[in-house]
């Protein structure tokens, strides 16, 4: 059967128009704030990107820093899952939805991770050793391990909580495929993947 050449002109012209929008799209995605962000030492007094994402957590769940954690026992231990995007961000009313198609990392992949444990005594080096562990995992933008006491309260002298503050990445990709007959697209398949997600079984 002939194709008129219009119609083929049109085909084309439909398919570049396809093919812009497609990288736009995965352009934008991977454009979104999603960066590695390199281990930090809990004494510096440079708040970092980590830092400051971590404090706003602590802020809001009722926790504060505890200054002086040495010696001290964990008397228990907290997550702090933060999804891709956050509120008070840019372009938040575009990104936020976003969170809706990835899921946030499992508690038990995190406390898998963690050289820290309720009973025992604080120790910065465990701290970050397990926010090494959790980064090595490839799916959080942030991770910090904290020694905290509740906003509004005497620290102990004994004891204290520990708060694990992760922020997930972004790990959703597009996948396309075209397929053309006669210079025209004639099949166009798009599918969503999250092919560096980490798995473990139950």
């Amino acid at each position: 059967m002939m194709v008129s050449p219009w119609i083929q002109v049109i085909g084309e012209d439909l398919s570049r128009i396809i093919n812009m929008f497609t990288f736009i799209v995965l352009f934008a995605l991977l454009s979104l704030p999603c960066t590695f962000v390199a281990a930090s030492d809990p004494s510096t007094t440079e708040m970092s990107y980590t830092d400051e994402v971590s404090q706003l957590a602590l802020t809001q769940e009722g926790w504060q820093l505890d200054r002086s954690p040495e010696g001290k026992q964990i008397r228990s231990i907290h997550l702090i899952r933060l999804p891709v995007f956050l509120k008070g961000e840019r372009f938040e009313t575009v990104t936020l939805p976003l969170n809706s198609l990835h899921m946030t990392t499992r508690e038990i992949t995190i406390e898998r991770e963690l050289r820290v444990k309720t009973g025992d005594q604080w120790s910065r080096a465990y701290a970050l050793e397990s926010e090494r562990n959790l980064r090595t995992l490839g799916v959080f933008t942030s991770v910090r391990v904290l020694p905290v006491q509740r906003q509004g309260t005497e620290p102990l002298d004994d004891q204290l909580d520990v708060v694990v503050v992760t922020r997930d990445l972004w790990s959703l990709r597009l996948e396309t495929g075209f397929s053309y007959n006669g210079g025209v697209l004639s099949q166009l398949n798009l599918a969503i993947t999250e092919p560096f997600r980490t798995t473990y079984p139950p």
